[in-house]
């Protein structure tokens, strides 16, 4: 009897453990994310590093139909029926501000993103004169 119990203890203490490191790898944007589309449109319109048919380009194609779902070890990102699972090579965080390293199959190089997170929502320094906007998906 004393033998199932402390074993049982043993397991219990274990599933706690794992549940606690668990909990301790969140990361500032653990999550789904949905692309909000206006906010992206109005980042593309301020830029003033775009020529106007640049912005007309952006603004054409902003769909506002991606989600992102981020661990601090990964994102996977759906744009309509296609899935993209990046592993992510660093993470660095401060305050509201994540800057995250990746290998990009599609640019055959290290792409270095900043991420700012402003309450329910964060933008991304994409690289192309203006910022994506993500906001939390429940």
């Amino acid at each position: 009897m004393r033998k199932k119990m402390k074993r049982s203890l043993i397991i219990l203490f274990s599933l706690l453990l794992t549940s606690q490191l668990t909990h301790a790898q969140e990361c500032l944007l653990s999550g789904k994310w949905k692309a909000n589309k206006e906010k992206t449109i109005e980042s593309i319109a301020k830029s003033k590093a775009l020529n106007k048919e640049q912005k007309e380009f952006f603004i054409k194609n902003t769909t506002g139909n991606s989600i992102i779902e981020n661990t601090c070890k990964d994102f996977t990102m759906h744009i309509n029926d296609k899935v993209f699972n990046v592993k992510l090579l660093n993470l660095k965080e401060e305050g509201n501000t994540a800057i995250t390293e990746y290998y990009s199959n599609t640019a055959k190089r290290i792409i270095s993103r900043k991420s700012i997170l402003l309450g329910e929502c964060y933008y991304v320094e994409n690289g192309y004169g203006f910022n994506e906007y993500y906001c939390k998906n429940n």
